[in-house]
């Protein structure tokens, strides 16, 4: 079996690679610049493919939204590129634009060229409906995944099987007739081997983005950041008031290894999980996290236990109040912490890798 792995990354990254990358890029061939662009770590990066690898099975992977990635095939491929829109663009309007012209092109071209059984969209908001319409009329299976709000729900009936990490969006999609399984994310033990070994620097992080759709967890972390130090990195600071402990303490943007180095620095770190996951558990820090074996303090849900052992291997909280207790408990109580982030640490290990999430989709094809 083959599937080829559809990404779609956001556009902030992909300014930031660029701009961190301009040289190397400039002078580098599709597979060099899509290996550079992987080494990153950035997002699910291709831990995906390399699950299915794993599971002894044909794994291919697009980054349909970087256009000068995507460009640099469609040269090599001896297609003639008549329009050169902007590098990034802002917004999910003008993504579409872009996307139902070129980028679509190249895409189409590329499942026909790489002729997989399984076209997997990691995001098929993005993409247009007519797209969608013509890979299925050409028999390809089309597999989606879903945990965050949804835009526009019509893109998801051109879909064979959604994951998602939400029970109850699959059982929303269940409701709509569209076939719908559970899939909770996971982290990549070969992360660790990328990243140089790291000395812990910060008592307490939270690392994630500050937006509409995190409105609950933006006043969560304000308000707790008004009792304790949380150093704080990711996107978003200017929702923040600039009076507040929190920006004050706001580090910035981190993407990918970045990221994954802050965890590994962090003796503990704060999870939230945004507004519309309700009372379930199922957001990707989850696991990145504990397998960078930081401590993860995670905003209680019902099916937590279903994941990890509550105060065993990671310590829920139930509020701001709580929170601030639970991390000046864990501050003065450096043994029984760290204890705490080793046994999380061994858990996702064990049960909660891309292999083993790849093995479950497999099962279902």
């Amino acid at each position: 079996m083959k599937i080829l792995f559809v990404h779609n990354y956001y556009t902030r990254f992909l300014k930031h690679f660029l701009n961190e990358n301009k040289e190397k890029i400039a002078c580098t061939d599709y597979k060099s610049h899509k290996k550079l662009l992987f080494d990153q770590l950035f997002s699910v990066s291709d831990f995906y493919s390399q699950g299915v690898l794993r599971n002894g099975h044909e794994a291919i992977d697009v980054v349909a939204n970087d256009w000068i990635l995507q460009k640099k095939w469609a040269t090599e491929h001896g297609l003639r590129i008549t329009t050169y829109p902007p590098i990034a663009l802002e917004s999910r309007i003008g993504q579409q634009i872009f996307l139902h012209t070129w980028m679509e092109k190249i895409l189409e071209i590329q499942i026909k060229e790489y002729n997989p059984d399984i076209v997997y969209f990691l995001d098929i908001e993005s993409f247009s409906f007519n797209l969608l319409k013509r890979v299925k009329k050409n028999k390809y299976t089309i597999i989606a995944q879903k945990a965050s709000p949804i835009l526009s729900s019509e893109n998801y009936r051109m879909a064979d099987i959604v994951f998602s990490a939400l029970p109850s969006m699959v059982g929303a999609f269940q409701k709509k007739h569209i076939r719908s399984h559970y899939l909770p994310f996971a982290f990549e033990p070969s992360v660790l081997l990328k990243i140089p070994k790291q000395k812990k620097k910060y008592n307490c992080t939270f690392v994630g983005g500050f937006s509409k759709i995190h409105t609950l967890g933006n006043k969560l972390i304000t308000e707790v950041s008004k009792c304790v130090h949380l150093d704080i990195f990711g996107y978003g600071k200017e929702m923040l008031p600039c009076s507040s402990e929190a920006y004050q303490n706001h580090h910035g943007e981190v993407w990918g290894k970045d990221m994954y180095t802050v965890l590994l620095q962090s003796n503990m770190t704060v999870n939230r999980h945004v507004d519309m996951a309700g009372e379930y558990a199922a957001n990707i820090r989850l696991f990145e996290a504990t397998g960078c074996g930081a401590m993860l303090l995670t905003d209680k849900k019902k099916n937590l236990g279903e994941l990890f052992v509550d105060n065993k291997e990671v310590v829920s909280y139930t509020n701001a109040d709580d929170l601030v207790d639970k991390i000046r408990y864990y501050t003065n109580h450096p043994r029984e912490r760290d204890r705490i982030a080793k046994a999380g640490q061994r858990r996702t290990a064990r049960d909660h890798t891309y292999t083993k999430r790849m093995k479950e989709v497999l099962k279902f094809l």
